[in-house]
């Protein structure tokens, strides 16, 4: 079941960061990490065979990187996917969204039109839609991210990811 805004609540889209800034799961750690660095951001999508397979974020690398050994100039990004990608459509309420993201304390939601990933809402663009919303100012997104995607409507239909909006509840899908 579909999660539908309330007439005149605002949505996901409205307030999410266009593009993604992403990387392939056989990229080096370490240039993940200087990636998410230069771009100033926490979390990075992550594609296997341009398909949607995750999203790590600054504090996965920190611990992958953590482990004695661990070469990260060799080793590879997608060793460092702690779990499934969390989704939600354009039009999902904000507000639900922002709940979901809270009680399971996720840091991100990779927002998808018809399965195929268009933008990502973090914490850093609910704080930006409630400025906005509290405010009744303008927030845009002040650096928008590098190494942005190409669209292929085909390219990121996959099975691995999770709803985090689909009636407020999470689902496999």
């Amino acid at each position: 079941m579909e999660t539908k805004p309330k007439s005149g609540a605002h949505t996901v889209g409205e307030f999410m960061t266009r593009g993604l800034c992403v990387a392939d799961t056989g990229l080096p750690i370490d240039d993940a990490m200087e990636r998410m660095m230069l771009n100033r951001i926490r979390h990075l999508v992550v594609l296997e065979n341009k398909k949607l397979v995750g999203v790590v974020s600054s504090r996965d690398l920190g611990f992958a990187t953590g482990f004695p050994g661990i070469d990260t100039k060799v080793a590879e990004l997608g060793s460092a996917i702690t779990g499934p990608a969390q989704v939600c459509e354009q039009d999902a309420p904000v507000g639900e969204v922002a709940r979901v993201m809270e009680e399971h304390r996720f840091g991100c939601v990779v927002v998808v039109d018809d399965g195929e990933p268009v933008g990502i809402f973090t914490t850093t663009d609910a704080l930006r839609a409630l400025r906005q919303l509290a405010t009744g100012e303008v927030a845009d997104r002040p650096n928008p991210p590098t190494h942005q995607i190409e669209s292929d409507p085909e390219a990121f239909r996959t099975g691995h990811y999770v709803r985090a909006a689909d009636s407020c509840t999470l689902k496999a899908w």
